[in-house]
């Protein structure tokens, strides 16, 4: 079990090019977020294609809509943003490394890559809880869980960190792309709303 994010996801690959962050619909997402993409490339050398979620973490919650406000077509406001409220990239998944394709590996397998790759980055491992996160510029290794009542915790955000719920991951599961093979459990929220409404006259 893993906390589920309100965030943006995203696929960060660094090669001999460079560094790129790019939605999962192949969205070119670096330009919006400099102060990711400098951190990820001042890392000790490696190439990898890391999965995950960038984040925006303000007084130890997740802040969506201060996240979306990163999206500005003005380079000067992004980077006014990213110096006042630079972004998290917390990592849940690794495809490739160093050349290897790591997709045929089950999760428990791509799990200690993802570890090894963090720790040799030199960054943080996942903290006890989702309320260990802290404001960025940050990449962190997501919390992990076999236990149902830590599972249960997240999901019910004891820590009131805000996340959306949780996610489970089977094992043995390899890592398949454009298909929903891991189990998302959402919160569900209800309110009785009154819709209004006019018609113009027509003559």
């Amino acid at each position: 079990y893993e906390p589920k994010w309100d965030g943006f996801r995203a696929i960060v690959t660094r090669d001999a090019e460079g560094v790129r962050i790019d939605s999962r619909g192949d969205r070119p997402l670096g330009r919006y977020f400099p102060e990711l993409v400098e951190l990820l490339a001042a890392q000790p050398p490696a190439t990898y294609v890391m999965d995950g979620e960038i984040l925006m973490i303000i007084d130890g919650v997740m802040d969506f809509e201060t996240l979306q406000l990163r999206l500005h077509p003005a380079a000067s406001r992004v980077n006014k943003l990213a110096g006042e409220i630079p972004a998290t990239f917390v990592a849940f998944d690794v495809l490739e490394r160093d050349g290897r394709d790591l997709r045929s590996l089950n999760t428990d397998e791509r799990r200690a890559e993802l570890e090894s790759l963090i720790q040799h980055l030199g960054e943080e491992l996942a903290p006890d809880s989702p309320a260990g996160l802290h404001p960025g510029p940050a990449l962190i290794l997501t919390p992990q869980t076999r236990d149902p009542d830590v599972a249960r915790r997240w999901f019910e955000d004891v820590d009131g960190v805000g996340q959306d719920g949780i996610v489970a991951k089977r094992a043995e599961q390899r890592y398949v792309e454009g298909e929903r093979v891991m189990v998302k459990v959402k919160h569900h929220r209800t309110a009785d709303c009154v819709v209004g409404g006019y018609r113009l006259e027509r003559k």
